[in-house]
């Protein structure tokens, strides 16, 4: 039973597994973002060709094998996670054997040095030691001094940071993907509208605030320069105002995990038409940037300019149906006038109005993505700069005396060569002298 059990988690830790997994999940992502999705934008799918619904292609997102993919691969990660904290932490806390001259020759990388007294060998050897800030530790025998010195233990943790960091960034963007959206509006000051009416380009609102834009305003500088768009901004929950900011360009409003961005500004009217009996006010924007469908009819109102002189404003306005592709009336029409609409019905111009323009976004995933892209680059940073190494010595004779000395390294063996030629050339020049008082120190006694 042991045998079957430990093959699974020898499978599942299984490098070339998460390795496999992870190409997958890129190859998921890239098609989930050139392929538009229905979660995300629904009236792009709509122009697709049906096939591309029936395979299942607009909506890998929610699909059985995504999810099954993204448990897979955090069940991996993971994994491999626990499985090496032990190892790691095994290593880190590990303290160097001494070994003897013997046992140091045996190292596939080792070099013996003589002609020096051991006194001598050794305050060179420590000053070049705590030069290259090796932790080192010695060992005083009959007529030999054995030792050692290691560092970059912490480097040792950089593997285990780095898959670490890899589960959160996959959890932070799937968190982002099922809970979190973002859409784009323009409304008029005045305005109150559910939150949950504004058309999203990705994604779903689940809560249930009431927004209010008590202002819109477009201020300038003393040179005439545009200095910022405003918005005043109000949300409502249960009918209680729970939040009220005014927000600007690099100024968002934030609440509960939802950011509202200053994006735009622009002008526009405002008018009424009677329906049924009941007054309806609605806003056209300038350069027809939205529309306002008569009720009850197929007829839909658009301004082409509007125009301010003197605090009153003028709007030249097309009447479109879709029946026609040329407008079925065009006219002008000033702030108090009324103006007949074929035979749906009139308007009146009240007044001019200011817009806004706002992005809406909710992406709860973005803690997680900042803290795995901060562990990802601490990890790596760990692995490639903080190789951990071990020298072993050994200093014999009290006279004319030799060194043995070996060297490990996480590096491999050029870079245990390394360590060690470097090492060997810093005995041999001996610590830097100090002068003191314009005396050179004599490093020798």
């Amino acid at each position: 039973m042991e045998k079957p059990v430990k093959r699974i988690w020898n499978f599942i830790i299984s490098m070339k597994v998460g390795v496999f997994l992870l190409i997958l999940f890129a190859v998921f992502s890239v098609v989930g973002t050139v392929i538009p999705q229905e979660s995300f934008a629904p009236d792009k799918v709509e122009a697709l060709n049906p096939v591309w619904q029936r395979l299942g292609i607009t909506h890998l997102y929610s699909s059985f094998f995504y999810r099954l993919l993204v448990f897979a691969l955090c069940l991996n990660l993971a994994s491999c996670t626990i499985h090496r904290f032990p190892k790691a932490l095994k290593v880190f806390k590990q303290v160097p054997l001494y070994k003897t001259a013997a046992q140091i020759e045996e190292l596939p990388v080792h070099h013996k040095m003589t002609d020096m007294q051991q006194s001598h060998f050794q305050k060179n050897l420590e000053a070049a030691l705590k030069a290259k800030h090796f932790q080192y530790q010695l060992q005083p025998e009959e007529e030999t001094l054995n030792g050692w010195a290691q560092k970059g233990r912490i480097g040792v943790w950089g593997s285990f940071i780095v898959h670490l960091s890899f589960l959160i960034l996959i959890l932070g963007t799937v968190i982002g993907h099922v809970s979190g959206f973002k859409g784009f509006f323009g409304t008029y000051e005045g305005a109150t509208f559910p939150l949950n009416q504004i058309k999203l380009e990705e994604g779903k609102i689940q809560e249930d605030w009431t927004i209010q834009i008590n202002s819109a305003i477009e201020k300038f500088d003393s040179q005439g320069l545009r200095d910022n768009w405003y918005t005043d901004l109000s949300i409502f929950q249960n009918g209680k105002e729970v939040k009220r900011q005014v927000l600007s360009v690099n100024h968002p409003l934030v609440y509960k995990g939802v950011t509202f961005y200053q994006s735009s500004y622009g002008q526009g009217a405002l008018f009424f038409t009677t329906a049924q009996g009941k007054k309806v006010n609605f806003a056209l924007q300038e350069h027809a940037q939205n529309y306002f469908q008569l009720p009850g009819t197929e007829l839909y109102l658009i301004a082409d300019s509007v125009m301010l002189n003197s605090g009153r404003v003028t709007v030249d306005y097309q009447v479109l149906s879709k029946d026609s592709p040329t407008p079925v009336q065009s006219g002008t029409i000033n702030q108090g006038e009324r103006a007949a609409i074929q035979n749906a019905g009139d308007i009146v111009l009240t007044g001019p109005v200011q817009f806004t323009e706002l992005v809406i976004k909710k992406d709860p995933g973005v803690p997680l993505i900042w803290l795995g892209s901060a562990l990802l680059v601490f990890g790596l940073i760990l692995a490639f700069y903080f190789k951990s190494c071990h020298i072993w010595f050994v200093i014999e004779g009290e006279g004319q005396s030799r060194i043995v000395l070996g060297a490990t390294s996480a590096a491999g063996l050029e870079g245990a060569q390394e360590l060690l030629d470097d090492l060997v050339q810093d005995i041999q020049k001996g610590p830097k002298r100090k002068i003191i008082h314009g005396l050179e120190e004599d490093w020798q006694n």
